[in-house]
């Protein structure tokens, strides 16, 4: 309860007397200053003033509002501290908030070993890191803890490139490299003319110099051939360069620049002859007739002429393997020696082993000559 007695209020400060007066005190016949019992009365004033502010009556101790008291032990009685323990409550960890410790989940926190061994709680090191001991390795087929490699000729399948590696890597290939595209990301040709409204070779040009893929339509302004045509063009500077294509009916094309004009679309289908192996005593009819054979496009061709062919149904000449019929034999008449006035005629068939024999000669096998002449000209398809 509070103080009921009202404080004898002294504000004037006076002055403070002397040790040697506080010591020997008021003497018989002497009349102290106003100023001494000023200081004496406000001194008294003030420690009454904090005694009332400071103390607590005996009626407040262990009571609601009042002050806890400790027990016989120095500690809070648990009587006393109910507010206390509910506050602490709201205090302790959960699994959805962080809070204190309960004594026994400290108990389970006291039986952890900490270590680096297997089984234990992973211990940091004094840089308060992971010893690198304890982490996992990284393949190419698991995650784990990688080394850096400074390297970018590095065969490691275990280490990872730092970026200064990469920029060395990258460095190099743009200093080394040729990096220029000669098809689009996708594969298509990088110069493409399918509006036949557009100039080819105007397109080849404006492309600049380099390597190129190059595709025509059949018809377009400066085409190759009235069919669709793919190929290549190149050019070393803009005034020099070519371009070599080939259309749909397997026919080349080439063309040239020379110093900034094109020379003009040339078809390059120059055959290359080869002399037909010749059997059963057939011999070439003269030196300018001499049998040959050769691949231009999707077709063989055969020419020349022979001699020295008495009866029918044998081979007299083999075709080698890439220039054989495919799937059927092909067979064909030429004319032969005329003979009493008549002309003659022979049939032949070129088989799928390329075998080239004699079936038949209008004028009877039985009336063969070796100097007949047998001409042999015929084309079939490979495709």
């Amino acid at each position: 309860m509070p103080f009921k007695k009202s404080l004898p209020e002294w504000n004037k400060e006076g002055t403070e007397p002397p040790q040697s007066l506080k010591d020997s005190g008021w003497q018989a016949n002497q009349k102290p200053p106003a100023d001494y019992f000023n200081w004496f009365f406000n001194k008294v004033f003030l420690a009454l003033s904090e005694l009332q502010k400071e103390a607590v009556n005996e009626e407040q101790i262990g009571v609601p509002n009042g002050i806890a008291t400790l027990d016989q032990n120095g500690d809070l009685p648990l009587t006393q501290a109910d507010n206390i323990k509910n506050w602490v409550n709201q205090l302790l960890v959960t699994a959805s908030q962080n809070g204190l410790m309960r004594k026994e989940d400290k108990s389970k926190l006291d039986d952890i070993t900490l270590g680096t061994a297997a089984g234990n709680a992973l211990k940091l090191d004094s840089s308060g890191k992971v010893p690198a001991g304890n982490l996992p390795g990284a393949t190419t087929s698991a995650q784990g803890a990688v080394q850096l490699n400074d390297s970018y000729t590095s065969t490691s399948t275990t280490q990872a490139p730092t970026a200064n590696a990469l920029k060395m890597l990258y460095d190099y290939i743009t200093a080394n490299a040729q990096l220029k595209k000669i098809t689009a990301d996708n594969g298509d040709v990088s110069i493409s003319v399918a509006d036949t409204t557009q100039d080819f070779l105007a397109a080849v040009v404006s492309k600049g110099v380099g390597l190129n893929t190059v595709f025509c339509e059949g018809g377009a302004v400066n085409a190759p051939s009235t069919k669709p045509a793919w190929g290549i063009s190149y050019f070393s500077t803009p005034k020099f360069g070519f371009i070599y294509m080939i259309d749909t009916s397997n026919t080349q094309w080439s063309n040239f620049m020379k110093n900034g004009n094109w020379v003009g679309w040339s078809a390059n289908n120059t055959a290359t002859w080869y002399n037909l192996p010749l059997n059963n005593g057939a011999v070439p009819y003269n030196p300018a007739a001499v049998p040959q054979y050769s691949k231009i496009g999707g077709f063989i061709v055969i020419r020349g002429a022979l001699k020295g062919i008495t009866k029918t149904g044998n081979v007299y000449a083999t075709l080698p393997d890439g220039y054989r019929p495919i799937t059927y034999s092909w067979s064909y008449i030429q004319n032969a020696t005329n003979t009493g006035g008549f002309a003659n005629s022979a049939r032949w068939a070129i088989n799928t082993d390329g075998s080239i024999v004699l079936e038949f000669v209008t004028q009877g096998a039985a009336n063969m000559d070796a100097g007949f002449w047998f001409p042999m000209h015929t084309v079939f398809p490979v495709f």
